[in-house]
């Protein structure tokens, strides 16, 4: 099974990436290139940390007995489907040329679906590892709660 510890330090290098993306977007006249990019950046880290998630904590989870865990597992499942649906439409509907044209709508998407994956990095953190961690299959815990390190405002 994979350890708790990877999965944060995935996280954090999630965080790391939004956070360039949320740097970058902050200048007035920011490189969309690179805004591009760091999007496929983030969105390939995405599909890495999910496949773990959907064949391996979502799964041992749902099988390891304790119908609220099951529960549990059931909802991040189902929530996370949802976010994926909304990343998939954030990058389809932010292609260079829309970009350009619309700054900062771009800008405030950009923000609002970090947000969210900062919000849903902040739960699983929280909630949903601590109970995989409790079905003995991974190794202990390494560090503390993950604070998304670019929750600004504005």
């Amino acid at each position: 099974m994979i350890e708790r510890s990877t999965l944060s330090d995935e996280h954090a290098a999630i965080l790391e990436i939004a956070g360039a993306i949320l740097d970058i977007i902050a200048q007035p006249d920011f490189d969309v290139i690179l805004a591009i990019k760091m999007r496929w950046r983030l969105g390939h880290a995405l599909a890495v940390h999910l496949a773990k998630e959907d064949k391996i904590i979502y799964p041992r989870l749902k099988q390891q007995g304790n119908a609220q865990v099951a529960d549990l597992a059931q909802r991040f499942e189902r929530e996370m489907g949802g976010l994926s649906v909304e990343y998939q439409r954030y990058m389809v509907a932010w292609a260079g040329e829309s970009i350009r044209a619309d700054r900062d709508a771009f800008r405030a998407d950009t923000r609002r679906i970090l947000s969210l994956l900062a919000l849903r990095v902040e739960r699983e953190e929280a909630e949903l590892y601590p109970m995989y961690e409790a079905t003995g299959e991974t190794a202990a815990v390494t560090g503390g709660h993950l604070a998304p390190p670019f929750a600004k405002s504005g």
